[in-house]
């Protein structure tokens, strides 16, 4: 992990700082705050704040995210400051100011398709997740209600973003970039 000035021009390296906390693998990163959340492969999610770098769930106001495994793939800072958290095993968590909550997968459709969450975009209050093995999801925070798009296949879902009201453009893993209708709930090349 890295920073660097845009007035002074230096960069500096943080190794070792909070103990035990050695983020070598760091997937993603988002700012709330003025503080960093940064997602790892091995020491989950972390904050930087200023010079000092903790585990969230030793941070005050966040020890209930102790549930939260240690391989983070994505992260997601709603308008609301609600943290998303997509992990590699172990599905989607959701951090809200007041509580956490986990969303697992669910085959009655009532949860996500797929437990390995590599990719998120929110438009309109609707949270849209790309699985890694589980094609597209999309999620309403204020119903808790989930929907599974199956024409979207089984691809690893890269990245995530809106095309217009009705579409949704996403890039698939060694297949290609697609555009999902929200209506007909199809998919095109």
């Amino acid at each position: 992990l890295y920073t660097f000035d845009i007035h002074s021009g230096v960069l500096e390296k943080f190794e070792n700082i909070g103990g035990n906390i050695d983020p070598k693998i760091i997937y993603d990163f988002a700012e709330v705050d003025g503080k960093l959340i940064i997602g790892t492969d091995g020491d989950g999610v972390c904050m930087l704040d200023g010079r000092k770098i903790e585990k969230l769930k030793d941070v005050k106001g966040f020890e209930n995210t102790a549930i939260v495994p240690d391989a983070i793939v994505s992260l997601y800072i709603d308008p609301l400051k609600n943290i998303w958290i997509g992990t590699s095993r172990d599905g989607m968590f959701g951090l809200k100011p007041t509580n956490i909550r986990e969303y697992g997968v669910n085959p009655d459709g009532k949860g996500l398709s797929y437990k390995t969450i590599s990719a998120m975009h929110q438009e309109s209050g609707i949270l849209w997740i790309g699985t890694d093995g589980g094609g597209i999801n999309s999620f309403d925070p204020e119903t808790s209600k989930f929907t599974v798009y199956p024409s979207t296949g089984n691809g690893k879902t890269i990245s995530i973003c809106s095309l217009d009201d009705k579409r949704i453009l996403y890039s698939s893993y060694c297949e290609g970039i697609f555009i999902l209708d929200k209506d007909t709930r199809q998919q095109t090349q």
